[in-house]
């Protein structure tokens, strides 16, 4: 970078809640009835019931809570991928999305209420329903339990949530389009029930909390164990009198507690399983123009947030051109906000700004405040940015000068006091020109003064990727 453009106000460092206790086991809990666990060398099995290795058929997995025996049917067995390629270069179980699958011919549970916790990288991208954990009666459609990833159209994605009971059904679709992670990214999926036929379910992708759209039955809270004629536990797809929806990609971890954890304890698997895997964190870029842009900078931090150093951190281009802060406002509240994101970069103002008459900042930045404090209340971080000069525009002006500078000096002050929860990239500074800095600098002018060049995006980029990874605390 050309000069400082990054600022990140002292922090909190207990306000993170990032770490998980050192040393932490699933077996601490109560409840535990299920642990599948790629990681656990002794419990991944291939042909001969010895250790699987990099690039073997998986025969049998063995359940660390019960001892339950996952095994392959006519050679239907996932490879082991253990070369260093997987989330945080971890062992994974890698199903092809058209016939491997494992399977416990038996029950797993009676229970009315539990949680499940799955860590899962999907990769298949053709329309329709892929089931990487089930429970179902093996005899017909009667009573079976699914968690599925499903993809629209080949390009939409999301997680589901699936139970039929003798005709009675519900399914639940999670609002959040997961996208699609990188190589070394992967899904922490959390499911709860409070208990059966009078709570609900709940969901958490990557322990933000979603919003479930219904799409039959009633959420009344059905869980994986509470019909006893259940007669198999599956992993890779949806085993009844027929093998359907196979499920393409890689399944790390599945974790399934009876009854119902505390908050705390709920966080301490959680946090458990980041540490472990640094599941993908979704990043939301809003914006403009200079934010609509492809190539632009979305796309360079995209490309250096999902590296080969496992950092596991999506990011999404929400940019729209010419729009005001009040139309990035009213997208974050009906896209956004509710979209499970674990950040935020926000580079907005300068269509407002180019039109501003006297007392235009102060105008417009209650709509700023509200995307801030709305983010901070989703659970998000925010990296917020001044706007960038645009000198040579026709549009500028020394009024419109002079509103620009109160609006990046309110957006500077705003950062400084919200530690831990903010980080700023100085667009303003970073862009401008020394000696003239309402002017954009010649090397990031695309031609009219406001939009940048390759350059430019790149410089922006950079500065966003070191704001990103410190809200992360990546």
């Amino acid at each position: 970078m050309p000069r400082s453009a990054f600022y990140l106000p002292p922090r909190d460092m207990t306000r993170r809640g990032w770490s998980a206790k050192r040393g932490f086991s699933p077996t601490e809990l109560p409840g535990l009835r299920l642990w599948i666990d790629a990681q656990a060398a002794t419990q991944v099995l291939q042909s001969g019931l010895t250790p699987a290795t990099n690039g073997t058929q998986v025969v049998r997995v063995v359940d660390r809570a019960q001892a339950l025996q996952f095994d392959e049917v006519g050679g239907s067995g996932p490879t082991l991928i253990d070369n260093g390629t997987g989330a945080n270069r971890r062992r994974c179980l890698r199903f092809n999305g058209s016939s491997q699958y494992l399977r416990h011919a038996g029950t797993m549970s009676t229970a009315t209420a539990g949680e499940v916790f799955a860590v899962l990288r999907p990769t298949k991208t053709t329309s329709g329903t892929w089931v990487p954990f089930c429970s179902c009666d093996e005899a017909g459609a009667a009573f079976l339990w699914y968690l599925a990833h499903r993809v629209s159209a080949g390009t939409t994605e999301y997680f589901r949530y699936f139970e039929q009971n003798s005709g009675s059904q519900t399914l639940l679709t999670l609002n959040t389009d997961i996208g699609r992670g990188f190589a070394e990214s992967c899904y922490l999926l959390h499911a709860r029930s409070d208990a059966s036929g009078t709570g609900t379910v709940a969901m958490e992708l990557d322990q933000v909390s979603q919003t479930l759209s219904l799409s039959s039955g009633t959420n009344n809270g059905d869980w994986i164990g509470n019909v006893a004629n259940r007669d198999n536990v599956c992993l890779g797809a949806l085993v009844r009198d027929t093998v359907t929806a196979h499920f393409g990609g890689d399944i790390y971890e599945v974790i399934v507690f009876d009854g119902v954890l505390t908050a705390a304890q709920r966080r301490a698997v959680s946090n458990y399983l980041t540490q472990r895997y640094a599941p993908v964190l979704q990043v939301a870029c809003l914006g403009d123009s200079l934010t609509a842009l492809s190539p632009g900078f979305v796309d360079t931090l995209r490309t250096s947030l999902g590296g080969t150093d496992a950092c596991g951190v999506a990011v999404v281009n929400h940019g729209v051109g010419s729009e005001t802060i009040s139309q990035l406002r009213a997208r974050w509240d009906a896209n956004i906000e509710p979209g499970g994101y674990r950040a935020l970069v926000l580079l907005g103002g300068i269509n407002d700004i180019k039109v501003a008459s006297a007392g235009g900042a102060n105008a417009i930045w209650p709509d700023f405040t509200a995307i801030y404090d709305e983010a901070f209340a989703a659970g998000m971080k925010v990296v917020a940015s001044t706007v960038t000069p645009f000198g040579n525009h026709a549009q500028w002006s020394a009024t419109r000068q002079t509103e620009l500078l109160g609006l990046n000096g309110l957006i500077a002050n705003y950062v400084s006091q919200h530690p831990g929860e903010m980080a700023l990239v100085d667009g303003y500074a970073l862009m401008g020109t020394p000696g003239t800095p309402e002017d954009l600098l010649a090397a990031y002018d695309s031609g009219d003064g406001l939009h940048w060049t390759t350059a430019g995006h790149n410089a922006f980029a950079a500065a966003a990727e070191v704001a990103v990874r410190a809200v992360l605390g990546k």
